[in-house]
Order: structure tokens, then sequence, then C-alpha cells
């Protein structure tokens, strides 16, 4: 099967180009070619009376095929250790806060003497 068909970019994201010799080649942006695909299911892309062989790029590796597998396991995150509940920050003394805050601005205006120093 035969289709022509136009260079996008440069180089398609999906397809990779290689020449007879095994290089990557990418061709010029709006460059038109013809692909087949040929009995076997393999394509290859003619441009100029030059023949390419297409090979699909894998959208990603699960890592690099330089790198050992063992080394680019993922390394566990540390633990956090939970807030102890009479800690300042903890949720629950902030949620007591704002209570006794509330009340405490609910208060405010009896409260108001020379003496005392208004709660805002």
């Amino acid at each position: 099967m035969l289709c022509e068909r136009t260079v996008n970019k440069g180089n398609d994201t999906y397809m990779a180009l290689f020449d007879e010799k095994g290089r990557h080649i990418a061709l010029p942006y709006h460059t038109r070619g013809t692909v087949a695909r040929l009995l076997d299911g393999s394509l290859f892309a003619t441009r100029d009376h030059k023949y390419y062989a297409l090979e699909k790029i894998p959208d990603r590796h699960d890592f690099s095929p330089q790198a050992d597998p063992e080394d680019t396991r993922p390394k566990p995150k540390p633990v956090r250790p939970k807030m102890p509940a009479n800690h300042p920050l903890s949720f629950q003394k902030q949620k007591l806060f704002k209570e006794n805050d509330a009340l405490m601005k609910s208060l405010a205006p009896y409260y108001k003497s020379p003496k005392e120093t208004e709660y805002s």
C-alpha cells in the first residue's frame, strides 16, 4: 500500500527515518514523500529516489537502555513523622485556637474599658 505524506517540523514524533547505513535522518519541514507498507508490515519512505526505513519511536522508556534496571528503581520516600496532638501547629491546636479566637472576638464589646486593650 502506498500513500503520500508530508513531514511535519523536520521529523515525525512517532516514526524515525533511517537510511541504508542505519543513520537517523531528519528531513526538512514540509518535505513530501511516499510511504509504503510491505506485506510483512514494515514501513518504508521514499524521497528523490532514496529509500528510508521507518521505525516507530516508543513513547517512553522505563529506564535508559544504557543504565541497569536496579540503579533506576525508585527509592522509597522517607516516612514523615506525625505531629503529636499537643504540638502548637497540630490541626487540633489550630482548630482550638480558631474557636477561642471567635469567642474572644464575640466578647470584645464587654471588655471595652480604658484600662483594657481591645481584642481584635
